[in-house]
Formats: C-alpha cells, sequence, structure tokens
C-alpha cells in the first residue's frame, strides 16, 4: 500500500565495511530514422563523472525497539505481540516513504518555491484569490508548467503525487456553495446565475445536472486535468497541517531513484527475565537517492490549500472628447 517504494529501483549490495555507493549520472539517448542502405547515427551516452554530478548514495541503518511486560502478554485478550509486531513493520514502511518524498522535495528540479516569492517574485505560484491577488496556490498554467519542466528535462511524464487532503485544490470551489461560476482548475459544475444545477441560464447557457461533487477520488481529479497523467495521493508526502502548505510532484516513473539496500528488514526478539519484560527489534541498512540529478522529478514546493480564482477581467474605459 505504500507509494514512494513502487518508484524506486531497487538495488542490492553485498558486504563491505564501505557505505558510500556512486551511481554515475547517464544522460538520455534518442532513436534517429534510418534510410534503406544507410549508416546508422552513433549516440553516445552523456556520462557526468566530475565529482560534483555524480550520485552518492549513504547506506543508513534504521530501526526500533518496543518492550512489552510478561504480564501484559498473558493478561491481553489481545495478540499483543502480534499487534506490535505489525506496528514496527509500518513505522519502518513509514520512515521508508517519508524519506522518498524528502529526497524528492529536496534534489528534484524545482519549478516553483513560494517560500521564495518575496525574494524572486518568478519562483511563486499564478494562483489567484477572489481579489485577483496572487495566493499562492497552483493555477492549470503553472501545472502545465511542471509538466513541461519535465519534458525540457528530456522525460516523459507518468504521473503527479500529492497528499490525499490537497484534492480540495481541484474541487474545493464547486464544494462552496451555489454562486460561484469557476471552480479551481475548471471544476465549473456551479451554475452560472446561483440556481439549481441543469436549470437554463442566460445567453442559452446551461450547466451540467451532475450536480456538486463532494467526495473526490483519483479518477476525478486526473479528469480535470489537461493531461493523461495518473494521479497518485499518498499520507506522506510533506504537508504542514498547520499552514496547510503541501508539495506537489510530477515525475517520470521510469527516472525516479534507487533504494541500496545494504540488509532487508529483520526482527530479534529476546527476555530480560530480572524485569520480567519482552524486547522486539527491527532494523533495516538502505540508503535512497535520486537519479539522473533529479531530472525525472519536477516539484512545487509550498502551495497553499486555497481556492483558485480566474484573473479578474480587466475593463478599459477611454472618454472621447
Amino acid at each position: 500500500d505504500y507509494l514512494g517504494t513502487r518508484f524506486m529501483n531497487t538495488i542490492h549490495v553485498d558486504g563491505g565495511n564501505s557505505t558510500v555507493f556512486v551511481i554515475p549520472v547517464v544522460g538520455e539517448i534518442y532513436a534517429h530514422e534510418v534510410g534503406e542502405g544507410g549508416r546508422y547515427n552513433e549516440v553516445n551516452p552523456d556520462f557526468n563523472t566530475i565529482e560534483n554530478s555524480t550520485l552518492e548514495v549513504r547506506v543508513k541503518k534504521i530501526g526500533l525497539k518496543v518492550s512489552i511486560t510478561e504480564e501484559a502478554i498473558s493478561d491481553s485478550s489481545w495478540d499483543i505481540l502480534g499487534i506490535n509486531i505489525k506496528k514496527m513493520g509500518r513505522a519502518m514502511a513509514r520512515y521508508k516513504e517519508e524519506w522518498i518524498f524528502n529526497e524528492f522535495s529536496q534534489h528534484g528540479t524545482p519549478i516553483f518555491d513560494n517560500n521564495l516569492r518575496s525574494q524572486e517574485p518568478a519562483a511563486g505560484t499564478t494562483g489567484r484569490d477572489e481579489k485577483g491577488h496572487y495566493n499562492d496556490t497552483l493555477s492549470v498554467e503553472d501545472f502545465l508548467d511542471m509538466v513541461l519542466g519535465l519534458m525540457g528535462n528530456g522525460m516523459t511524464p507518468t504521473d503527479v503525487i500529492m497528499h490525499p487532503l490537497t484534492w480540495v485544490v481541484f474541487a474545493r470551489n464547486s464544494m462552496i456553495g451555489n454562486g460561484l461560476s469557476f471552480g479551481a482548475f475548471g471544476g465549473n459544475e456551479v451554475h452560472y446565475n446561483g440556481a439549481i444545477q441543469g436549470t437554463p441560464a442566460a445567453f442559452g447557457l446551461q450547466p451540467n445536472g451532475n450536480g456538486q461533487k463532494l467526495i473526490m477520488r483519483p479518477e476525478q481529479v486526473q479528469n480535470r486535468l489537461p493531461v493523461p497523467l495518473t494521479i497518485n495521493f499518498s499520507p506522506f508526502v510533506n504537508f504542514d497541517k498547520i499552514n496547510k502548505r503541501f508539495d506537489m510532484y510530477c515525475i517520470d516513473r521510469n527516472n525516479v531513484g534507487v533504494i541500496v539496500q545494504k540488509e532487508g528488514l529483520s526482527q530479534d526478539g529476546w527476555s530480560d527475565p530480572e524485569r520480567d519484560i519482552r524486547l522486539l527489534k527491527c532494523k533495516e541498512r538502505y540508503g535512497v537517492a535520486t537519479l539522473n540529478d533529479g531530472k525525472g522529478i519536477t516539484v512545487a514546493k509550498s502551495i497553499a490549500v486555497a481556492p483558485t480564482y480566474p484573473v479578474p477581467p480587466t475593463v478599459e474605459i477611454r472618454t472621447t472628447v
């Protein structure tokens, strides 16, 4: 059920005292049309071998320990040991997921970062509030910039990843109530004149009668985006629940990153007879890193969870004398 590991290639390494593995950054290669009797175009992959362009993966040991009293085990009607073993496994998987998405945010190609808007206005997204001021939300044009940035890196956009609570970016305006004529990312299933859904409006306009959707599944979000990408939700994507800010990724699932696995997940158990305590321990040794200098990931950082409105129309009044 964990998302981040699906996009990572796992490399198993054996023994040795070294904990650093260097993987070269290899550029994309392209095919060409070959005429009948003609020569094949020779393609040389671009290998970055200078020190600052290589990918250094450092393996770390991750683990945790749980202690349970013998009384809790013997007196409980529940399988206390089994419950804790499952929780330990989930905790280890959660740590790996959070590490992966932190790597996405830190080492992916940054397209937007609203934290830098005051120093560099071009770094901010272009979503607007109801008064037409920038409010750090994501507009359709911003999303397209994320996709085009990935294509500019020579990658093929395949997936979008975000926190599940941020789906309101796609639906919120159409949930608030009748009277709004424009929803975030084109969520326009709202009557133009604030009337009941499906009834005729002025100038022959008539919205559909599908009603306002309060439940937003990934495929519904996907249908609101202007490009056919797969939408993925993960609760471990960077999300500031206090300030309602989140990071969002567009990726090429074939060029994301690696997990260098030195030791798989293992578990040990032992007893302390002096204190009548049963102890459980699990550990895993691995490292996480992005490939190709993060070119397979584009990132929009610190996006606000708020309604997005269209740019107010500009009216010019000219007085002729």
